[in-house]
């Protein structure tokens, strides 16, 4: 596992480093686990992922971004295309807030577009970052999107489970949610999601510590490896969000997993029966 330094200029234009993202992986093999997560919005071919998880492999496609779309028929050619700037916020996998301004009264008048802002920070703050034998972490923060905050906390067993711990907190009167974009053939049960194949296996589990509500959204395609399943947590505690999700795959397939209280705060438990 590493972090990645980009430039943060232009093509025509050197700037300084910048971070720019971190890769997780246990190994080389094609059931090797690998993590892409993208730390910032800046770059000619930018787009809105600061902070999100573009991709999460592990004998196939588990999780990534949502990059399907229609062609902007009203651009010039070579804008018109569903890439870069066009790929809205939800299609990703990372935080979600409210629109502000005329952008949300825009939105509420009309009913067109998202209601979910499109304009996240340039970067991510990298406050942690860590390699071991057999656990590499990091702790990422986007500070004050629209007077919110997100810190994404990742932990990656290798061989083991994946662990992201997403907690946001901002203004009191507004929303937020997290989506995930995931490749599945199977419906929601419980908080827990089939992905993978039959013969390859893995799930996804979804913890909180408040009260929210999940939103399961099918993506119609016919191509393999790309995800056909949306997912969104909004809590219902208005001004603060927190969820843990859990990739297991491997022999960890039907694991359980429970958040436990203590002193020094929440445990997050996993076992296999």
């Amino acid at each position: 596992s590493c972090l990645l330094y980009g430039d943060s200029g232009l093509p025509n234009q050197t700037g300084p480093l910048a971070p720019d993202k971190i890769v997780f992986r246990d190994g080389w093999e094609r059931d090797s686990a690998y993590l892409l997560l993208n730390l910032r919005f800046t770059g000619w071919h930018r787009y809105k992922a600061t902070n999100t998880i573009t991709l999460l492999y592990e004998n196939g496609v588990l999780a990534s971004d949502q990059l399907t779309g229609e062609k902007f028929g009203w651009l010039p050619e070579g804008r018109s295309l569903f890439r870069d700037k066009r790929i809205p916020r939800e299609n990703l996998n990372g935080l979600l807030v409210e629109k502000v301004g005329l952008s949300k009264v825009l939105n509420e008048l009309t009913g067109l577009g998202s209601p979910w802002a499109q304009d996240p920070p340039y970067y991510a703050k990298v406050d942690e970052f860590s390699t071991e034998d057999n656990l590499d972490s990091s702790k990422t923060v986007i500070d004050d999107w629209h007077g919110w905050t997100h810190e994404r906390t990742i932990i990656f067993h290798h061989d083991g489970p994946i662990v992201i711990k997403d907690d946001a907190w901002g203004p009191s009167d507004q929303n937020s949610a997290l989506s995930w974009n995931l490749v599945s053939d199977e419906a929601m049960m419980e908080e827990r999601l089939r992905l993978g194949s039959e013969q390859i296996p893995a799930e996804v589990v979804f913890l909180t510590n408040g009260s929210g509500e999940f939103q399961y959204l099918e993506i119609p395609t016919d191509k393999d490896n790309v995800p056909n399943v949306q997912v969104q947590y909004t809590s219902k505690d208005k001004g603060q969000l927190s969820l843990f999700t859990i990739f297991l795959t491997k022999d960890w397939v039907g694991a359980q997993a429970k958040l436990k209280e203590s002193t020094d705060g929440l445990i997050l438990e996993i076992w296999d029966d």
